[in-house]
């Protein structure tokens, strides 16, 4: 287990927490998270294939659970985003490498990442 994001809603009657998981060896890390709605240390990304890593949580003010992180599925680390219906989007660019994400609710979803030695910031359209 490494990388471990934890997010509670304002009212603190919803958490959640996801992590790296490892427990199919080293060169497979895939993001497991749990929530308090019952949801017990399941697979986060709907695909298994490639990397992934390092997730981040947010609730935003209806109690949704807004969720990103590094994924390289596609051959290229990029960011994605499970949106509330439960798909998976990607959010950086195809080419150059994304790390490292920060997710965090207000008026909008927003998300920041390293890509390429450099920050980038994403808004979240619904």
């Amino acid at each position: 287990m490494d990388a471990p994001a934890v997010a509670v809603t304002r009212d603190g009657m919803k958490f959640a927490a996801a992590w790296m998981d490892m427990r199919s060896g080293r060169n497979d890390r895939q993001i497991y998270w749990s929530a308090m709605n019952g949801l017990k240390d399941k697979p986060l990304a709907g695909d298994s294939k490639g990397v992934k890593g390092h997730p981040s949580l947010s609730f935003d003010n209806r109690g949704v659970l807004h969720v990103a992180w590094e994924d390289d599925r596609s051959g290229v680390q990029r960011i994605r985003y499970r949106t509330p219906e439960g798909k998976d989007i990607p959010l950086s660019p195809e080419k150059g490498k994304a790390s490292f994400p920060s997710l965090a609710c207000g008026k909008v979803v927003g998300v920041t990442f390293e890509f390429n030695n450099d920050a980038a910031f994403v808004a979240v359209t619904e």
